[in-house]
């Protein structure tokens, strides 16, 4: 075969796999196969033994997530079946390409299966890559991922139950290292909020009554104090584990809920609660909390967008169940600092065109569409040039229009946005199209 045509095939694969760190303390690769060309009822499958190795191994035990994508839409799940532990069919369309997304549990240290903690990774591609049926002789392709979790840099921070306290450890992408704290003590009213970046400080602190705002940027301090005869919120959680309760409540109906393999975060054991919408149009893929598996305290969270890619990702890097000191929450102004009394001048409520129209809402759960008329400028001091510069970023946006009307299309990993020429908004953790029909229903 002539070499350009060789050089061809190894740049446009009939079979991509990619393969990447999904969760190191789960133990969880994240795999991407892509097929060019698939089968208008496609196989795969993952073997049950392999050769040199006749042990009874069962792959597909690890396997879990699985989801099809084709046309950029995710497939119902009527058209992805599982015709047996370790095969699966796909009815999608012939030649247009197939993308098939899924995560591996990675606990066994045999070189013939699959390995992933903090400290070291290996895998069998018999453990990890599903087998495209009737196109064994096709050019595949392995291309390996490194984590923005283990190369990028960090967010900490502190979180708790009312008696205890968790130091917490979020991977993000971007420049600069964001530090943060909260605690709180035996359940009473003490709370404080920290966040830290290099040198400078931002933080919230409560003690009893007193709430204390502080910039170290700007060297200013609010302090309010709270109305003791005011209702409390009712049905506050109380801990964590109400906390989550509450949460898997309230989203059971669009939801699928499921809990997925075991591991460790900060030397803690956890298990993985995997939260995953119903609604293919959601933007949002998957959710997964790892929960202390001892004091139910959640000590990390994953937002994995529709497109299999990592969101949101925070996981606890240390854990210490002390009751904090209460010298933590009593906050004494720096001298020179301008301290400013903040007052509750909330009044009366407002009604009619003084509280703005609210937002009205279509859909349910995850795939639930705000639309809101936009708010007018009654501002005579608006400086021109930051209408100019609004106009200029909203006429840098895509245009779209339908029979709802006209407007531009703001997209994000996790949120869709329509801001219409007839002044509306309509948004969502969605697709486009659930945009348009809500504002197309008004």
């Amino acid at each position: 075969m002539p070499t350009k045509k060789l050089s061809a095939i190894a740049k446009a694969p009939a079979i991509h796999y990619r393969v990447e760190i999904a969760d190191l303390h789960a133990h969880l690769f994240r795999v991407t196969l892509t097929i060019a060309r698939p089968q208008a009822l496609q196989r795969v499958s993952l073997p049950v033994w392999i050769p040199g190795s006749y042990l009874v191994r069962e792959f597909s035990k690890n396997l879990q997530a699985l989801r099809a994508r084709q046309t950029g839409k995710a497939l119902p799940a009527g058209q992805l079946n599982q015709v047996d532990k370790c095969t699966w069919d796909i009815r999608c369309k012939a030649d247009q390409p197939l993308r098939l997304s899924y995560e591996v549990y990675a606990n066994d240290n045999s070189v013939r299966t699959a390995w992933l903690d903090a400290n070291r990774g290996f895998f069998n591609g018999s453990s990890l890559c599903l087998q495209v049926q009737g196109q064994k002789k096709t050019p595949h392709a392995l291309e390996l991922v490194a984590s923005p979790a283990i190369a990028g840099p960090t967010i900490t921070g502190d979180w708790t139950n009312p008696t205890r306290s968790v130091t917490v450890r979020i991977a993000a992408c971007g420049g600069g290292t964001l530090c943060g704290r909260v605690v709180r003590a035996s359940g009473e009213a003490k709370a404080k909020v920290a966040l830290v970046d290099g040198t400078t400080e931002s933080s919230l602190t409560r003690n009893g009554d007193d709430v204390w705002a502080w910039s170290s940027t700007k060297q200013e301090a609010v302090h309010s104090t709270l109305d003791a005869q005011k209702a409390k919120p009712s049905g506050t959680p109380t801990s964590p584990s109400a906390a989550i309760k509450e949460l898997l409540e309230k989203v059971q109906p669009s939801t699928e809920v499921v809990t997925s393999g075991t591991g460790y975060v900060a030397g803690r054991a956890v298990y993985q609660l995997v939260l995953t919408p119903k609604d293919d149009d959601s933007l949002v893929g998957q959710v997964r909390v790892s929960v202390d598996a001892e004091s139910f305290v959640p000590l990390g969270l994953r937002v994995i967008a529709d497109d299999n890619q990592d969101a949101i990702t925070v996981a606890a890097s240390s854990v210490d169940y002390t009751v904090p000191a209460a010298s933590v929450f009593d906050f004494q102004p720096p001298a020179g600092v301008t301290v400013t009394e903040h007052k509750d001048d909330s009044g009366p409520a407002k009604t009619g065109s003084e509280a703005g129209a609210r937002p009205k809402t279509f859909g349910s759960g995850w795939a639930t569409v705000a639309v809101m008329d936009l708010p007018t400028s009654e501002k005579a001091d608006e400086p021109a040039s930051a209408n100019e510069q609004s106009k200029v970023l909203l006429e840098s946006l895509p245009v779209v229009s339908g029979d709802w009307g006209k407007g531009r299309l703001l997209s994000t990993v996790l949120v869709n946005a329509v801001i219409t020429d007839d002044g509306r908004v309509a948004v969502g953790s969605v697709v486009p199209e659930r945009l348009y029909e809500a504002l197309a229903a008004k």
